[in-house]
């Protein structure tokens, strides 16, 4: 047997946590303070991307906000976001709005 990828390691630690409630959707939102040349690694893009695939969850909104539909997923991915040095946080939206009857 291989080794384990770090997008699985991180989803063996959330593997038991239920969601708060059914009807919620989840924000996680990271930010990295890179300097000069630094750059973010391309294996967090990877692991962000397997993540996604393994829990079948997780949808871009912008570049370093990912929405989700299980608390589970919303957790391994802000695990991972700190691993690889970001701040994180995770938001609860219990209510989205339907903007278009306010334009």
């Amino acid at each position: 047997m291989g080794r384990r990828s770090l997008a699985e390691e991180v989803i063996t630690k959330v593997k038991d946590i239920q969601s708060i409630s059914d009807d919620c959707i989840y924000l996680v939102v990271y930010d990295f303070h890179v300097e000069g040349s630094s750059r973010i690694p391309i294996s967090f893009y990877r692991n962000v991307s397997r993540i996604r695939e393994l829990l079948g969850d997780g949808t871009f909104i912008q570049k370093s906000v990912i929405e989700c539909n299980s608390l589970k997923t919303a957790l391994a991915l802000a695990f991972l976001a700190r691993y690889y040095g970001a701040t994180v946080r995770v938001y609860q939206v219990r209510d989205q709005l339907d903007v278009s009857s306010y334009l």
